[in-house]
């Protein structure tokens, strides 16, 4: 539970960040599919493959057309049980 809010809200600062998706708040927000404009390109769970990685999978992939960039986010979250 804790990964996918985490996910969602990246996801939605991206979003908002550059100007992909219409949702104005959190609450509302929904990942799924990608979404893309002449800024950027935003993918949500990715499988990609590279030719030093096999069957990767990206919790998010950002690609900044105007920076010519590419992120891949992988998110991991861990806590203490006590």
């Amino acid at each position: 539970m804790k990964h996918a809010y985490i996910v969602r809200f990246i996801h939605f600062y991206l979003a908002k960040r550059y100007g992909l998706g219409s949702t104005s708040s959190l609450t509302n927000h929904r990942c799924g599919g990608y979404l893309r404009n002449e800024k950027a390109k935003l993918l949500y769970e990715v499988t990609y493959s590279s030719d030093k990685y096999q069957e990767r999978k990206a919790d998010l992939v950002l690609h900044d057309k105007m920076e010519g960039g590419i992120s891949i986010i992988k998110l991991g979250v861990t806590f203490l049980v006590g």
